[in-house]
């Protein structure tokens, strides 16, 4: 799987752009699982309606679970969302550990981050 190097430019401050693997790209946003709950980022702060329409095709292609947020309506998909920012703390781009920080923190890059 490639690394993505430059994730939506509109989002990413200059100098925090992280190269780290994504499971995915899905209407522009990068996209991966984090953590073993269920919980989903998205490189870059992304609207909600973006956000949501990634987080329903990652569901089908990745998850394989077409109906995964069937019934779920907008506004239940964006009370799970926030935009945050991390850090890696980890060098190995095959591994990545990600920490919730101030916007303030040196390497600090924009994620949105949704909880399961």
């Amino acid at each position: 799987m490639p690394t993505i190097t430059a994730p939506a430019p509109w989002d990413l401050p200059a100098g925090t752009t992280p190269a780290i693997d994504m499971l995915g790209t899905y209407y522009g946003v990068p996209i991966s699982d984090i953590g073993e709950h269920g919980d989903v980022i998205a490189l870059g702060h992304v609207g909600t309606y973006r956000m949501a329409a990634a987080l329903r095709r990652h569901a089908r292609e990745v998850w394989g679970e077409p109906d995964a947020f069937k019934g779920a309506t907008l506004d239940e998909m964006v009370d799970e969302t926030a935009h945050v920012w991390m850090v890696n703390t980890v060098d190995d781009l095959d591994e990545w550990c990600l920490e919730r920080v101030e916007s303030s923190t040196p390497g600090a890059f924009p994620v949105t981050y949704w909880t399961a």
